[in-house]
């Protein structure tokens, strides 16, 4: 998720993964004694937004393995590894 939070134009307040005090800015793990700005809660709301789309892929994913497992689905393997339609 760091990597691709570097990699997001839109959170030009993170560029650098070393850096313990941008991403503790970004994630809020530490009290901030100044206000926050603009830009901070922007690349929260965004950085969250990424969050939430990558739980609910593997939430999706969960769902279908718990429906094979019950046997509502089947399980079919696929040669060149895409998923099946």
């Amino acid at each position: 998720m760091v990597d691709r939070w570097i990699a997001d134009s839109n959170m030009p307040a993170f560029n650098d993964k070393n850096s313990k005090k941008q991403l503790d800015v970004l994630t809020a793990s530490i009290a901030q004694k100044k206000a926050l700005t603009i830009g901070t809660l922007t690349a929260r709301s965004v950085m969250l937004d990424q969050l939430l789309a990558e739980l609910n892929k593997m939430k999706r994913m969960l769902l279908e393995l718990n429906m094979v497992a019950m046997g509502d689905k089947r399980l079919i393997a696929n040669k060149d590894n895409t998923p099946p339609l």
